[in-house]
This record gives structure tokens, C-alpha cells and sequence, in this order.
């Protein structure tokens, strides 16, 4: 073999050696980037996911503030509402009542009620009869005929804080059916009436 056949073959060993040097560099190059690709891919995905459940949590809080805020808001409104209504009731019960006593038939139907109640729940003897002030003496005829039987002594008395409606004493014992007594118990009588109105707007 003579140089110039050795320089060829030294040569070609040389350029074997360098491309099998830069296949291995290029193949640890290669696994090194794919495996930083991998770790950023992963890396990225768990971001992703971290993002979505935070803003998921974020907007759950947000519909739960603002559905305890519309919650609030109807409530108050609802109470807002039950007052107003409670309010105009009330006044047309009392003008109703004041309505009932100023019409003949059923003020006299109210005192006789008022009387077979006192009959029913008082003690007899001595009986004070408070009215309102347009009292008429045949009114309080009217009432001692139907306590005469029972030995009942009734004795009348104006009372200017009355404007409708009579209230009997009896020793310790009264019986208030003035428009204040029967609207005395005005927490019962919120409760029933609310609860009629929403049963006739539930209906209608």
C-alpha cells in the first residue's frame, strides 16, 4: 500500500469517525430536547388545570355572593312588601269596624254579642259597661234586658278612648269588644292575615 492509498484510507477513517461523533451528539441532542419538551408539555398541562379549578372555585364564589345577595334582596323586599300590606289591612279592618258600629243593625248585633259573650265567661253581680260617648239609652235598655234575668246590676260608663265597641268589667275580670281589644292580639292577627292574602294571590 503505498502514502498516497494511506492518506485516502486515514482520511476515510477520519470521516467516519466524525460522522459517527455527530450522529451521537445529534441522537443525546435530540433525547435531551424531546425530554424538555416532555417536562415542559407536563408542566404546562398542570398550569392549564391549576388555572381552570382556580377560576372554576372563583366563579362558583361568584355565583354563590350574588345568589346570597338576590336571596337578601327578596327577602327584604318580601318583608318590605308583608308591612305595606299589613299596614293598608289593618287600617281597612279598623274602618271596617268603625263602619260595622256606625250602621245600626250590626252595632246592635255587636253589642248583643258582645253581652251573650260576657254571660258566657264573666262573673255576675255588678257589671261596668264602658261604651263610646254616641251611646243611646236605648242601647243600654237593650242590655239590661238581656242581663236582668241573670241578677246583673250593669252600670254604663262613657270612655272617650272608645270609638267603637263596648268592654265589661266584672271584679277582676274584663272582656274587651271594643276595636282596640279585638285588635289587641295583633301578632295572631298579622299571621292569619298574611297568610289569607298570600292564599287568595296564590289562587288568583
Amino acid at each position: 500500500m503505498d502514502i498516497k492509498q494511506q492518506e485516502q484510507r486515514l482520511t476515510q477513517m477520519i470521516e467516519n469517525y466524525r460522522n459517527s461523533e455527530c450522529q451521537s451528539l445529534l441522537s443525546s441532542t435530540n433525547k435531551k430536547v424531546s425530554y424538555r419538551l416532555k417536562k415542559a408539555f407536563h408542566k404546562a398541562r398542570a398550569d392549564v388545570h391549576t388555572t381552570i379549578v382556580t377560576e372554576k372555585q372563583r366563579v362558583k364564589e361568584r355565583i354563590h355572593r350574588a345568589q346570597a345577595e338576590l336571596e337578601t334582596k327578596r327577602r327584604k323586599q318580601s318583608i318590605q312588601a308583608d308591612t305595606l300590606i299589613l299596614e293598608l289591612g289593618f287600617k281597612n279592618i279598623k274602618q271596617q269596624l268603625l263602619n260595622s258600629w256606625q250602621n245600626d243593625s250590626s252595632r246592635q248585633n255587636w253589642i248583643n254579642s258582645a253581652v251573650e259573650s260576657a254571660l258566657k265567661s264573666l262573673p255576675y253581680g255588678d257589671w261596668y259597661l264602658h261604651h263610646p260617648v254616641d251611646w243611646s239609652d236605648q242601647e243600654s235598655r237593650s242590655v239590661i234586658e238581656m242581663t236582668q234575668t241573670y241578677k246583673i246590676n250593669v252600670y254604663f260608663r262613657h270612655d272617650t278612648t272608645i270609638d267603637s265597641g263596648i268592654k265589661i268589667e266584672a271584679s277582676a275580670a274584663v272582656l274587651d269588644m271594643t276595636e282596640q281589644g279585638l285588635l289587641a292580639d295583633q301578632q295572631r292577627l298579622e299571621s292569619r292575615f298574611l297568610a289569607l292574602f298570600h292564599q287568595v294571590s296564590h289562587h288568583e
